[in-house]
């Protein structure tokens, strides 16, 4: 693994990590002042139907894929880079069809959930109606974007990513501030003012690029090879997408038709929780996305597979240093958080923090897959798996079986997921399950044990206060890090860790000197 290589990993790991900590905590307060705007109905309005919007989102998200995978690949191999304008250039033309298709089956489906499915309160539908709306607008936006995104992935341009996410988390505080200045429906404001604050964003993505990257400026170019290997790559990543949006979105229409939009607003109010923690985590999957096509497209194996191992263990680890504090401290969090806690709401932040913690023990898995490019059985197998789960998870609430048992479900049929995933992907890519089974799973699962063990013990010592709660996250961050460092590091992580620390100090001194 050569030292620049993984210095410029853990730098980038570390700069997200700064910026995605600030977005964060604004993105929790957020929370807090949407809730009181908006109430706990409106926002499990907002939740469900702005989530049947997102129902339809998939397909970008297989596309954006496809489009950084491309890039990344091509900015990998040796020679000329001619032909990166040609692939963005495509990727517009793709995502103009895929906006177009999305509005007409948005108008349609959407429309058809809200007028006879969903449990809307009475005289709310048609606040429900402007949702969907604006919704489907930010989603066009978005999609329009996403080539201009992956751009500044390919280049491992973090700094730019970095300040972008926490520009967008201040845009979200400010629109939920906004409200308590008008008269008007909230509801529909507040889809007004998320839409206003996508365009900002999405028009910062665009400006960024045409300034740094010369491949950026669109022209017309038609390749149908090209466009079979795009359309034909994210058809199969488009399974994964599909089940992600299930288990997500598509359980908040479950649980809206069995325990209506109270449900909802727990729901909505811990996945804000579970999503801000995991912004960590998927940020670090950015910072490994092109390093890890790059090496493979320039035929660099063994850091390919040195790369998949060191990715998936700090997504673990970013993630566990803020969940387990969250999940053991979450009555009282959640009480000196919001002003009225929504019924369920501590349950479900438990079992969303479980469930996003399992799916980064395997995050680089996927990311191999797709840099080679074969991804057809990995894809079908898995995801077939998944909307099996979601079948069982909608089994579960027919048999009457507790509240929080579905979401449970989901937990465990994710973590063997992953497990079959990651023995499927050694296969393809090349490298030991066994290496990266004992490396990953096991190995992390010793260091949060060990990391558990002070924090029980103030448990048992200290009464619930805020006090207990500053304790019981410093104690386990610090010896989260530490068993980490000397018990989860290779030696050559090891080394990137202390050449990014001695740099740092070294531009710190040259300042106060």
């Amino acid at each position: 693994m050569a030292g620049h290589q993984n210095e410029l990993v853990v730098k980038n790991t570390l700069l997200l990590y700064g910026r995605t900590l600030l977005s964060m905590f604004v993105g929790l307060f957020s929370s807090r002042v949407i809730l009181a705007s908006l109430g706990v109905e409106n926002l499990g309005i907002y939740t469900l139907v702005g989530g049947v919007v997102s129902l339809f989102a998939f397909l970008n998200s297989a596309l954006t894929k496809s489009t950084q995978r491309f890039i990344s690949f091509e900015l990998g191999k040796p020679g000329e880079k001619n032909r990166l304008n040609q692939i963005f250039s495509m990727a517009i033309n793709i995502h103009a069809l895929i906006a177009i298709l999305l509005v007409i089956v948005t108008e349609i489906s959407g429309l058809f959930l809200l007028y006879t499915t969903l449990d809307i309160p009475q005289g709310r539908t048609n606040a429900a109606f402007w949702v969907i709306q604006f919704s489907m607008v930010a989603l066009v936006v978005n999609i329009m974007s996403m080539p201009f995104n992956g751009l500044i992935v390919a280049h491992e341009d973090m700094g730019s990513f970095a300040y972008i996410d926490l520009l967008s988390s201040i845009l979200k505080l400010a629109a939920a501030y906004l409200l308590s200045f008008f008269n008007y429906d909230r509801l529909i404001l507040y889809s007004v003012f998320i839409l206003i604050s996508t365009l900002i964003v999405r028009r910062v993505y665009t400006y960024i690029c045409s300034k740094k990257y010369k491949e950026s400026k669109y022209h017309f170019y038609w390749d149908k090879k090209l466009f079979v290997s795009m359309v034909s790559f994210s058809g199969w990543t488009l399974l994964s997408s599909i089940s992600r949006i299930a288990k997500t979105q598509g359980v908040s229409v479950i649980y809206n038709i069995f325990y209506g939009v109270i449900a909802n607003a727990a729901m909505g109010i811990s996945r804000q929780v579970s999503s801000s923690i995991s912004s960590f985590a998927s940020n670090f999957t950015v910072v490994f996305f092109p390093r890890i096509t790059k090496s493979y497209a320039a035929g660099d194996y063994n850091y390919t597979n040195k790369l998949i191992i060191f990715g998936s263990k700090i997504s673990y680890m970013t993630l566990a240093v803020f969940i387990f504090p969250v999940i053991i401290e979450r009555n009282y969090i959640l009480h000196l958080w919001l002003k009225n806690v929504p019924t369920y709401t501590a349950t479900f932040v438990v079992l969303d923090c479980l469930y996003i913690l399992i799916i980064n023990l395997t995050s680089t898995i996927s990311i191999s897959v797709r840099a080679t490019g074969k991804v057809k059985k990995y894809e079908m197998i898995l995801n077939t798996l998944n909307l099996l789960a979601i079948l069982i998870f909608y089994l579960l609430f027919i048999l009457n079986t507790p509240y929080y048992f579905p979401m449970a479900f989901l937990d465990m049929a994710q973590l063997i997921t992953g497990i079959i995933g990651a023995i499927m992907a050694s296969k393809i890519v090349g490298f030991s399950f066994k290496k990266y089974f004992l490396n990953v799973h096991l190995r992390q699962l010793v260091i949060t044990a060990v990391a558990l063990i002070p924090i029980f013990m103030i448990q048992l010592l200290m009464k619930e206060n805020f006090l207990r709660l500053c304790a019981s996250t410093i104690v386990f961050m610090v010896f989260m890090l530490l068993s980490f460092y000397f018990m989860g590091l290779s030696k050559d992580e090891k080394n990137a860790v202390n050449g990014v620390g001695r740099s740092f100090l070294y531009k710190l001194s040259r300042k106060n000197g």
